[in-house]
């Protein structure tokens, strides 16, 4: 499952989402979050205890992605600002 909102995660993705899909892994793609470690454990902080959440560039969550195929009964919830989070 995939969502974009320049909010990343926020009421309704807890409430709502996170809690009716109950993903593995909840992985947040987004730059800037990479190097902005204060941010980045604000929003790991905001997710359930039992969601895994990382922050990848585009290109390491597709390679996450693709190391994760055979893996039985994983759910995993992509989060971006936008659709266009890829650098040029």
């Amino acid at each position: 499952m995939a969502r974009v909102d320049e909010r990343l995660i926020h009421g309704q993705i807890v409430n709502e989402w996170i809690l009716k899909v109950r993903p593995t892994h909840l992985i947040i793609i987004d730059y800037e979050l990479l190097t902005d470690l204060f941010m980045a454990n604000i929003y790991k902080a905001m997710a359930p205890f039992w969601v895994e959440v990382l922050i990848f560039s585009p290109e390491d969550t597709a390679k996450f992605l693709n190391s994760r195929q055979d893996k039985n009964g994983e759910k995993i919830f992509l989060l971006a600002r936008s659709q266009g989070f890829m650098k040029n």
